[in-house]
């Protein structure tokens, strides 16, 4: 905007008085006034900014000694203090709790003697959510995940008396099957007991996809100790998973292929029941891989085998279907003719 001021250029009264132009800067709008709405607005953006930076800056004190007599949350922080200083101090700590990806914490116990005190947490893999209800301690027993009645991740509801007789069955079977079979090359009565037993321990709703203390499923260690006249039930009647993984990432295929010469026999089982031989582990190998490092023709037989059925299964599929689409417009062009 552009204002004019008058200035007197003497003091005679009768002089004119001239004008000079400047320009300056005024406000052309009025001051702006937040509604009720918007004020109530930026409070709660700035009570969720103050929130979070309390929240970030929270820091649990390092303290030599916790406070005990029932401060739960206080010990929980004096855990949490020592536990990153402890980490922090150790590398070798840190690249061993760095590695593993950890689901919900499922089980926590604490043992105190007269030197120290114990703290134990057990927490579900991430790829194994659907594995089971139990988990395994440090003697490799199966207990219950909570004593609920119920398992949060299944639709079946227990009761303590048949939770119990589930737990004792899968454990009876993983104690079967970590055991050497020394008889796996010969028939014997002593194979047909194992086969009834497995059959009866599945038959009381044994978990037959869960893991022992080294990680391999109740398929691997069926494979690994030569109970390979076991193998059908556990895939038919017990719903076994082939490509459930084991240490390094290796699924039953992959073990089969380890054992070489006596791997052959497992693995066209496997095979014929859905195994694939482009499974990969942990090092990106497949199985074909695993078999080819081994050097043993008869491996590679099998797979060799397994191909040549699937294309000719797929061939035939091919040809059935193109018969009936050929026969299926024959049919529709007889029909116009009448």
């Amino acid at each position: 905007m552009i204002a004019s001021t008058l200035t007197r250029n003497s003091v005679n009264p009768h002089q004119s008085y001239s004008t000079i132009k400047k320009e300056v800067a005024t406000q052309t709008y009025g001051i702006y006034y937040p509604s009720a709405k918007d004020i109530d607005l930026i409070i709660t953006q700035n009570k969720k900014l103050l929130n979070e930076k309390e929240l970030k800056e929270y820091r649990p004190i390092l303290t030599s000694t916790s406070p005990g007599k029932g401060y739960w949350r206080q010990q929980l922080d004096h855990i949490c203090a020592h536990l990153k200083t402890y980490a922090v101090n150790r590398p070798d700590f840190q690249s061993l709790i760095g590695e593993p990806r950890m689901g919900n914490m499922i089980h926590a116990t604490v043992h105190e003697n007269e030197y120290q005190v114990t703290i134990q947490t057990v927490f579900r893999k991430p790829e194994n959510l659907s594995q089971s209800p139990f988990f395994i301690n440090e003697t490799n027993e199966y207990y219950p995940i909570n004593s609920e009645r119920s398992s949060p991740y299944s639709n079946t509801i227990y009761s303590d008396k048949k939770l119990q007789k589930i737990l004792s069955s899968t454990h009876a079977l993983i104690r079967l099957f970590e055991k050497k079979n020394n008889n796996y090359n010969k028939k014997s009565s002593h194979q047909i007991d194992i086969l009834k037993e497995v059959q009866r321990l599945i038959k009381e709703k044994a978990d037959v996809n869960i893991k022992n203390k080294e990680g391999y499923t109740i398929l691997q260690l069926a494979i690994r100790n030569g109970y390979y006249e076991c193998l059908e039930t556990l895939i038919i009647d017990g719903k076994a998973k082939l490509d459930k993984k084991g240490p390094r990432g290796n699924t039953a295929l992959h073990e089969c292929c380890l054992l070489g010469l006596d791997g052959a026999e497992p693995l066209r089982i496997l095979l014929k029941h859905g195994g694939d031989a482009s499974w990969l582990n942990d090092k990106n190998e497949s199985v074909i891989d695993i078999a080819a490092k081994q050097n043993c023709p008869e491996l590679l037989q099998a797979f060799s085998k397994y191909q040549s059925e699937k294309m000719l299964k797929q061939h035939m599929k091919n040809s059935y279907d193109d018969h009936t689409r050929i026969k299926t417009i024959h049919d529709h062009h007889s029909s116009e003719k009448l």
